[in-house]
């Protein structure tokens, strides 16, 4: 991961974009490992800028992956990548349905200690 990678803070204005996987019950921790390993590793080889989660909702089988994208980079380019069909090509088979995808933009941050 790069230097600036690193460092980044998502601020007012990014774009942010939820990844929305629905897996079956019995599929569901190969899929996640997937997400986290795989999707990382291609994200990192990709060269943009981000900050991510992967969030798992273990009752409903579903894992969402919280993207956060700097200034002046697209998420339509990590969309359309032969990185990401890859990894997606490994979790169509255990999914349960299409993928949701939802855009947003950060309007605000809070931390509290």
């Amino acid at each position: 991961m790069a230097d600036s990678a690193q460092n980044y803070e998502p601020e007012k204005g990014d774009e942010v974009t939820l990844f929305i996987h629905k897996f079956a019950p019995e599929n569901f921790a190969k899929a996640q490992a997937i997400m986290t390993k795989e999707f990382g590793a291609a994200l990192g080889q990709f060269g943009q800028t981000r900050r991510g989660f992967w969030v798992a909702d273990p009752e409903a089988h579903e894992v969402v992956g919280i993207s956060f994208v700097k200034k002046g980079q697209k998420v339509e380019d990590w969309n359309a990548s032969e990185r990401r069909k890859k990894v997606l090509g490994q979790l169509e088979p255990l999914e349960r349905g299409a993928v949701t995808v939802k855009h947003c933009e950060v309007i605000g941050d809070y931390r509290v200690e």
